[in-house]
């Protein structure tokens, strides 16, 4: 008896697996969609040059900026521990951000946690955080909204 319900709660629960997925499939991105193919480490040149088809931008917090058939959104902050201006460090920090990718149409495609200075790439568009402001001026923490992020975007061909 065990034995028949258990396997009759096995086939219920198989059945709306199945209905759930029939009703609501999983999404796949579309072939034009860009995803992350590498990460790069390299410290960005201060003022670098800006080629042609590149774009600086300053983004505030959970602002998209279209680019190159994508979106960009910094998303969270996910570490900022650089030293106040006021105060002595033994260890400079750093800042992380959490940069969401979405595709035009607004689908989430990916999202990466990038320390300013670096650079990764989603399919053929070179993303570099550049800078993070405000640099923290005494301890205590920035408010999400008022921070504003430096990108440049390349197309890499």
């Amino acid at each position: 008896m065990k034995k028949h319900l258990f396997i009759l709660v096995a086939l219920i629960a198989l059945l709306i697996i199945l209905l759930t997925i029939l009703i609501n499939p999983p999404k796949a991105v579309p072939e034009n969609v860009p995803v992350v193919i590498a990460t790069s480490t390299d410290s960005v040149v201060p003022d670098a040059v800006v080629t042609p088809g590149s774009k600086k931008v300053t983004a505030s917090f959970r602002e998209r900026i279209a680019y190159n058939d994508i979106l960009i959104e910094p998303s969270a902050i996910k570490e900022d521990s650089r030293c106040p201006e006021s105060v002595q460090c033994i260890q400079a920090g750093r800042a992380v951000v959490s940069l969401s990718i979405y595709s035009l149409e607004g689908e989430h495609v990916t999202s990466k946690d990038v320390e300013e200075g670096t650079s990764f790439y989603v399919g053929s568009t070179k993303i570099t955080l550049e800078k993070v402001s405000p640099y923290p001026a005494v301890p205590g923490k920035i408010g999400d909204t008022d921070y504003r992020f430096d990108l440049l975007l390349e197309v890499i061909e």
